[in-house]
């Protein structure tokens, strides 16, 4: 028997909600990805930009949408890839 136990709200539960104005400029992001050769060699590229033809737009309940959660974590992890693109870069810059 649980004493103390509470119901909760879902964390986040309007994030797609609030990427809806921005869905534009992220969808113009996604179809760069693979651009660059680790992006390759980590994401499925074929399956992102399939996906991208699918998720037109971003309805209020998409919040649960496994393709806006795959093109949402693949952007996460292309911005990274790019970031560290441009970090390794800057080091290996600076040496003689």
């Amino acid at each position: 028997m649980l004493i103390n136990e509470r119901k909760r709200g879902r964390q986040s539960a309007d994030w797609a909600q609030r990427l809806q104005p921005f869905w534009p400029e992220l969808v113009a992001e996604v179809r760069k990805i693979g651009e660059l050769a680790t992006e390759r060699s980590f994401l499925n590229i074929s399956k992102i930009q399939d996906t991208i033809n699918i998720v037109r737009t971003i309805p209020d309940d998409a919040a649960d949408d496994p393709n806006l959660r795959m093109l949402i974590r693949s952007l996460i992890f292309s911005r990274f890839l790019r970031y560290e693109e441009v970090i390794s870069n800057t080091n290996t810059s600076g040496q003689a």
